[in-house]
């Protein structure tokens, strides 16, 4: 006898589910604090018990403002925090995506961390990504799956996250690249089809590699923290047939990236490292 799996087809019906309080709000609250730690590391800040969201805020936007390279740097950093790569391989989450029918499942690529503002913005995708699916980035199998979580509370005035639902089961549609190499669709006369998810911390959504879906416009001076978790399944057969396939490219550097580096190390640091 055949069981019914309903967040199956929920998930096949609508090309998205929503799992409330999936993850443990210690674990939520364990990544804030770690990204807290790396924005503030410059003031040798250590403690980040009284840093509180508006702290946070004042202080993206300075070093935004500032110190740009600082800025990107601990940005990029954030997407190798132990404690958000905590959160994409928890259990839990991969017998979820088995219940979708990724019999293998694996990560697509790293984690991926958005600080959404339009003062954090240096190109309009920073501020709002545009009409996209996840799959022409992941290009891998066809029931890839993407788990997305916010960090912090989204309001109207912080712009929720935006759907079709049903948008998958076209499978993948036109695209074509823009001045930043993406690829938005051209949905410009589909707005009435966009619904927002209200997605609270610590809830996750899981959709479609397909699901069509875009950013909500941000208003405020806050920024829209936001993870997530792209996975392909090993199992699935046109995968198989393209050798698993990685559009990811990840190189090593030929040169050193700070020049200079060792001979403006302090002196017992240089003592060891040419002893």
């Amino acid at each position: 006898m055949n069981v019914v799996n309903p967040l199956a087809a929920a998930f096949a019906r609508d090309g998205y589910v929503v799992v409330p309080e999936f993850f443990d709000a210690r674990r939520v609250k364990d990544l804030v604090d770690d990204v807290k730690r790396v924005f503030f590391c410059r003031e040798r800040r250590e403690d980040v018990a009284d840093v509180d969201g508006a702290a946070l805020d004042q202080r993206l936007a300075t070093l935004f403002a500032e110190d740009f390279a600082t800025y990107h740097g601990a940005a990029k950093l954030c997407n190798h925090l132990l404690s958000l790569y905590r959160l994409g391989v928890d259990e839990r989450l991969e017998g979820i995506l088995t219940r979708l029918g990724l019999d293998h499942p694996t990560l697509a690529a790293r984690p991926l961390m958005w600080f959404h503002a339009p003062h954090l913005a240096k190109t309009p995708r920073y501020a709002q990504l545009p009409a996209h699916q996840e799959w022409s980035n992941m290009q891998g199998s066809l029931d890839g799956v993407v788990a997305w979580t916010p960090l912090v509370p989204i309001d109207d005035a912080m712009g929720r996250l935006q759907i079709v639902p049903g948008s998958h089961t076209a499978g993948l549609l036109p695209f074509g690249p823009d001045a930043e190499g993406d690829y938005p669709l051209a949905l410009e006369d589909q707005d009435h089809d966009f619904v927002e998810v209200d997605i609270p911390p610590g809830a996750l959504l899981l959709f479609s590699s397909f699901l069509v879906h875009r950013s909500g416009v941000n208003t405020t001076r806050r920024a829209r923290l936001t993870v997530n978790f792209r996975f392909n399944n090993a199992a699935e057969p046109t995968f198989i047939e393209r050798r698993f396939v990685d559009p990811f490219h990840y190189a090593v550097a030929t040169q050193l990236v700070t020049p200079d580096f060792w001979p403006g190390a302090p002196d017992a640091t240089r003592a060891r490292r040419t002893a």
